[in-house]
């Protein structure tokens, strides 16, 4: 027996409005996904576009043994601790005291979503990459549906 031509159009209709936002959900994120990904030019010296939307906590260490003892690299006068994952991103900043505001941004910077090639100065002022694992993480594009 055939489907009626009324029954067709409902089926119609109903691919159309789950494939629609999922068709568009996947193209608002192929920035990143496929394609070139994305840069953070003059990350050292500007914010870059918050990718994570991170719940930020900064902790500042009057002392730099302490700092220290909680950063992965021992030399840092700040590191930024992230974790994420689906709907959700931590990022907690831990500095020196006497730390420059620049090392403060720079610290954001990771907290928003993005990395440097290596641990040098020189690849502080190459342009940043985004931090897939992270991204994926926190549940891409997630925060561009919250802004």
């Amino acid at each position: 027996m055939r489907d009626s031509p009324k029954s067709w159009m409902s089926q119609i209709v109903l691919i159309g409005l789950i494939g629609l936002p999922v068709a568009v959900a996947l193209l608002g994120n192929f920035r990143v996904l496929g394609g070139d990904p994305p840069i953070c030019e003059e990350a050292h010296q500007r914010p870059c576009e918050d990718l994570l939307q991170a719940d930020i906590r900064v902790v500042v260490h009057e002392e730099l043994s302490t700092l220290r003892a909680v950063c992965p690299h021992p030399e840092s006068d700040a590191c930024a601790l992230r974790s994420a994952s689906w709907g959700e991103a931590h990022c907690v900043i831990h500095q020196w005291a006497a730390v420059a505001e620049a090392i403060y941004e720079h610290e954001m910077n990771h907290c928003r979503g993005w990395d440097h090639d290596d641990d040098t100065a020189e690849s502080y002022h190459r342009p940043w990459h985004v931090n897939r694992g992270l991204w994926l993480a926190r549940g891409a594009g997630l925060y561009r549906a919250q802004k």
